[in-house]
């Protein structure tokens, strides 16, 4: 895991570090859970922010749009893989949100939001 970090200033004006971790359609994967499992427990991390963007490639399509888009640019057929488009971010988010929350290897203090 990187240790990268932008400086950051609270609503309260304190300095903090924000460690980021992203991945393609800013889906909660079982490698966040274990970036999140090593950045609590091993970096201090006491607050998380899950933050989709607008304008994400995964929520322009469907599963098969983006393997064929993929396939045109490259020849390289990709059906092997789930690319797990988002046909609804804010449902995606809510459910994102509540499986950190309640992840057991996770520290039940963890600030989600």
């Amino acid at each position: 895991m990187s240790a990268d970090f932008d400086a950051i200033f609270t609503a309260n004006g304190e300095y903090a570090k924000a460690y980021k971790s992203s991945d393609a359609g800013a889906r909660v994967t079982d490698d966040v859970l274990r970036t999140l499992i090593l950045a609590t427990y091993l970096l201090n991390v006491k607050r998380v922010l899950v933050m989709p963007h607008t304008d994400c490639r995964m929520a322009s399509g469907t599963e098969e749009q983006v393997h064929q888009a993929i396939f045109d640019a490259s020849g390289v057929d990709t059906r092997s893989i789930e690319i797990r488009t988002v046909s609804d971010q804010k449902a995606a988010l809510e459910k994102d949100v509540v499986r950190i929350k309640t992840y057991p290897l996770l520290p039940k203090d963890l600030e989600v939001v």
